[in-house]
């Protein structure tokens, strides 16, 4: 819940063009989490109201759906969509076609965001699965 209290904080002195990217360490939808428990209903409605109040709409991501993972393997691997990118309507009224790609990593749990905000940069997927 930083993050909303960051995101309040912003959204109160932001009247322009804005966009958050970063790892919110929350879901937005069921389908975004595969393996380990179930989040709460509650935690997923908290987050999305919180973008709501923001003004916030969680940008266009293709890809993988999924930026996390821990690195397990079996019944014990969990992949999320955790990372994110979000911006208020004046940037994606601005930017309409842009677009977030994963990048490529074996090293991190989390995948890299690029955010192409023409649409043109090529999708490289993230590579840390097992």
């Amino acid at each position: 819940q930083e993050i909303w209290t960051l995101l309040w904080a912003l959204h109160g002195q932001m009247h322009k063009l804005w966009v958050f990217i970063g790892d919110f360490n929350e879901i937005l939808r069921l389908s975004e989490k595969h393996g380990g428990g179930m989040n709460a209903s509650w935690q997923i409605d908290q987050f999305r109201n919180a973008l709501h109040d923001c003004g916030l709409v969680d940008m266009r991501c293709e890809g993988s759906g999924f930026t996390w993972n821990n690195g397990r393997r079996g019944l014990d691997f969990i992949s999320a969509r955790l990372d994110r990118s979000v911006c208020n309507w004046e940037w994606k009224v601005k930017f309409p076609m842009a677009v977030m790609f994963h990048t490529l990593t074996s090293i991190l749990d989390h995948c890299a965001i690029v955010l192409c905000s023409q649409g043109r940069c090529r999708n490289t997927g993230c590579k840390r699965q097992t």
